[in-house]
């Protein structure tokens, strides 16, 4: 590693030589772990959302244009170029916000990295599957660090994470996986980096998931164009008019450089077991558990006080939520469908039907949501009033990673074998789950054989 970087030079070489030293044997037993979980964690979410109309539209608009069949179009019986292919697929991949979370970047970066790579072994042919974990976990490290530079005014400001950090992610990890230089890859970073983009303001609506998508395609072809000797500063983030500081206020170095819990970010990686976003996600745990221990129901709840995250504010305060992709960014609605007993692990519980039944429609207007930054950034203070007019409270922070990865192992396969089962049969779902199991042995043919096989 090259001596320590100040905030005027060195930055963006030190972590790009961090990052790329990522070697699959060497990373620690737990992280290779949880490479794998997100691996298994990110197809599922893609194999269940390919009737979303999101992905559908992308893809019909890919296909219109022809080209190279290089890689697969995840759940179709269909190849396009590479390049389209990771938009598509990242796209799919974040169709339902169920895919994983990383609160180093405030977004999703598997979701990103993962379909750039698979777009990119698939026209390289011949990847062993531990060279497709190590790249992704040096991907996903990537967006993690730059995430923690720029936060928090990055975010604040009103961009999405996932699309500006995810694209930097996704370059990282093709430049590994192609085997670039340093030199290439710093290019590939500033390549990317200067095709980032995805505004907040897309939450709730299609152009959301569609961030992952573009930031998966732009990783991957700055990679491609600094491969054939496309030039770009080898300095983007600590550049006076570079990345950093064009897109946020704050510039922390010492966060960017500091070593998580672990030795990697990956490993601090967040499942989503309610099919909604993660900023939800505390105040529905917290709710269950207030049910499970006190017994009432919903038609005894008067009312619902939720205080959370400022950071909660422009994400999931969609107070009267009309449809299904308002419903999944709405603390009002999934607080309201958790208490009425409705299935949140399950993407088609998020409908029309669901806000219209008669107890989530009659308590959505009765949660009350109050922000604090005293409170963590994924945790809620919940307090449940009866119509006797006693009241329940209860902290949940749902932002620790899970120190059991066996039990997190269970619930990733089970989640997994629910979602995309439920699509394209058990069976298929297990030869799949399978092949990701195995893929730290394997060639990465295996797991694209076991995926051309689920079609629709």
């Amino acid at each position: 590693m090259p001596d320590r970087p100040s905030a005027k030079e060195g930055l963006t070489q030190w972590l790009v030589e961090r990052c790329m030293q990522a070697r699959f044997r060497e990373l620690p037993a737990d992280v290779r772990v949880v490479a794998a979980q997100c691996v298994l964690d990110c197809l599922g979410s893609s194999l269940a959302a390919v009737r979303e109309p999101a992905p559908d539209i992308v893809l019909s608009e890919l296909a219109s244009r022809g080209g190279l069949p290089e890689a697969t179009a995840i759940g179709r019986d269909l190849r396009l170029p590479a390049a389209c292919a990771a938009e598509y697929n990242g796209t799919l991949a974040h169709a339902l916000d169920y895919d994983d979370v990383h609160l180093a970047i405030t977004g999703h970066a598997t979701a990103v990295v993962l379909p750039a790579l698979l777009a990119l072994a698939e026209q390289r042919g011949d990847v062993s599957g531990a060279s497709l974990l190590a790249a992704l976990v040096a991907g996903c490290e990537m967006a993690c660090r730059v995430g923690r530079l720029i936060a928090p005014s990055h975010y604040a400001r009103g961009f999405h994470s996932t699309a500006t950090a995810g694209a930097l992610g996704a370059a990282v990890a093709c430049a590994h996986l192609a085997g670039l230089s340093q030199e290439q890859a710093r290019i590939a970073l500033g390549l990317a980096a200067t095709q980032s983009s995805g505004l907040k303001a897309m939450f709730g609506s299609m152009g959301k998931p569609w961030h992952a998508g573009l930031a998966a395609r732009n990783g991957l072809m700055a990679v491609q164009l600094a491969a054939r000797g496309f030039t770009g500063p080898a300095d983007i983030l600590e550049s006076p008019q570079g990345f950093a500081r064009a897109y946020s206020d704050d510039f922390h170095i010492d966060a960017a450089l500091e070593e998580p819990p672990g030795g990697w970010h990956l490993r601090n990686t967040l499942f989503k077991y309610h099919a909604s976003c993660y900023g939800t996600h505390a105040a529905m745990e917290a709710l269950l558990m207030l049910q499970r221990e006190h017994g009432f129901t919903a038609e005894e709840v008067a009312a619902i006080d939720l205080r959370v995250h400022d950071s909660c504010a422009n994400v999931c305060d969609i107070r009267r939520p009309g449809n299904d992709t308002e419903a999944r960014f709405s603390l009002n609605a999934c607080a309201a469908m958790t208490l009425a007993g409705l299935d949140t692990s399950s993407p088609q519980e998020f409908s029309a039907d669901s806000l219209a039944h008669p107890q989530v429609h009659r308590l959505i207007p009765r949660v009350e949501l109050a922000f604090g930054e005293e409170i963590p950034k994924m945790a809620s203070e919940v307090r449940v009033t009866l119509e006797n007019g006693r009241a329940h409270r209860v902290f949940h922070d749902a932002g620790v990673a899970a120190k059991d990865l066996r039990v997190q192992q269970e619930k990733v396969e089970a989640k997994f074998a629910t979602i995309a089962g439920g699509v394209f049969g058990s069976a298929n779902a297990a030869r799949l789950s399978q092949a990701v199991r195995d893929l730290g042995e394997t060639s990465l043919e295996p797991l694209l054989t076991a995926l051309r096989s689920c079609i629709l």
